[in-house]
């Protein structure tokens, strides 16, 4: 046992350094905007088409937002194109224009204050880059987590509606390119997960029908190897 725990020990020392050379671990931040698709974007408040003023209704009527978070991606030692993805963001986004200006056209019916729509996604997943110049690499990548939904309350003259959170599963696939290795640029399908809407109007619960967030995402990021100090060898210098 004793010479077992010795070798086991005498190869580690061997191959840390090896590890260490290929080890990469990137740390970034990204930001963009969120285009809500299908039910999630659309609304008719004219028919009164719009979920958060009628529970029968499907239609959320989610304007255009944006999206912010942070990154961690690990390289696999012995396959750097494959990476383990870690991700946390915060979305909001306001009703949309028609919604908007439906309110606007009715005001002297009473003041009114519209909800917002948030989002905080957590999602691990796989991404692969493909290097397609010096200095340029196209990845695509695959990730699936959770959902915190939260919608803000909705004023309507003397009636006050509030909404409660729920938790989903979520999913993301998403495709860009990597410039310098710092800099991405990508797009995605994101679908924030199913779950009925539920909540309160002032006098007694009800719940909503069942809302579906989906939305394209266009980011921006900027990361860093915080290994890079730890993997250079004679050949960089």
């Amino acid at each position: 046992m004793k010479k077992t725990l010795l070798f086991l020990l005498v190869f580690s020392l061997y191959l840390l350094p090896s590890l260490s050379s290929r080890a990469q671990l990137y740390v970034g931040l990204h930001g963009g905007t969120t285009l809500p698709t299908g039910f999630y974007a659309d609304s008719k408040l004219s028919d009164g088409e719009w979920m958060l003023d009628g529970s029968h209704q499907r239609k959320v009527g989610a304007g255009t937002g944006f999206t912010a978070g942070l990154d961690v991606a690990y390289a696999m030692p012995f396959f750097n194109d494959l990476s383990v993805v870690l991700v946390g963001e915060f979305m909001q986004s306001e009703p949309n224009k028609e919604v908007k200006k439906w309110h606007e056209n009715h005001a002297d019916e009473g003041e009114y204050t519209l909800p917002k729509y948030r989002n905080i996604p957590i999602l691990l997943g796989l991404r692969y880059s493909y290097p397609i110049g010096k200095y340029y690499d196209l990845y695509g990548e695959a990730l699936a987590g959770v959902n915190l939904r939260m919608i803000t309350p909705y004023i309507k003259g003397d009636r006050t509606f509030t909404y409660d959170n729920a938790t989903t599963f979520s999913f993301r696939v998403s495709a860009g390119f990597v410039i310098r290795d710092m800099v991405s640029i990508g797009a995605g399908f994101t679908s924030l997960g199913k779950a009925v809407l539920s909540g309160n109007y002032g006098y007694s619960d009800t719940k909503y029908n069942i809302m579906n967030p989906t939305m394209v995402t266009v980011t921006l990021g900027f990361r860093i190897n915080v290994l890079k100090g730890l993997t250079r060898n004679v050949q960089d210098y």
